[in-house]
């Protein structure tokens, strides 16, 4: 019966890897597509406290963005709570200036900053 129930156990773990393994794998492809796209000038993947978890950038430009873009998520966040009692999420952030633009995407756990040519449309 012991036995069993290690096996059982072992089999829900390696399960439990194998699909970390997948989201993980499904996560790497489309950090990659992003970061291939046209006019993409870096990627960037920080942690709900602001720390970097991945960048396609150099370490210093990627502290700078982590630094100065974590707290503009949590505020941006905070900013709508207020204005909308109704509990809308926030689901992108959009800065643009006359030659750049920066692109945030918060989730739960983490963030996705995107820094891109602005387009001339």
């Amino acid at each position: 019966m012991e036995d069993l129930d290690a096996e059982e156990r072992e089999a829900e773990r390696l399960l439990a890897s194998a699909k970390l393994f997948q989201r993980k794998t499904a996560a790497d492809e489309t950090f990659k597509w992003i970061a291939s796209h046209k006019g993409v000038l870096g990627t960037l993947i920080i942690s709900s406290m602001g720390f970097p978890i991945r960048s396609t950038m150099d370490s210093p430009t990627t502290m700078k963005f982590a630094v100065f873009l974590g707290p503009l998520v949590a505020k941006a966040k905070q900013a709508l709570h207020m204005i909308h009692a109704s509990q809308q999420e926030l689901t992108l952030l959009r800065a643009r200036t006359s030659g750049r633009e920066v692109i945030i995407v918060p989730k739960d756990d983490f963030a996705i900053i995107i820094l891109q040519k602005a387009s001339n449309k």
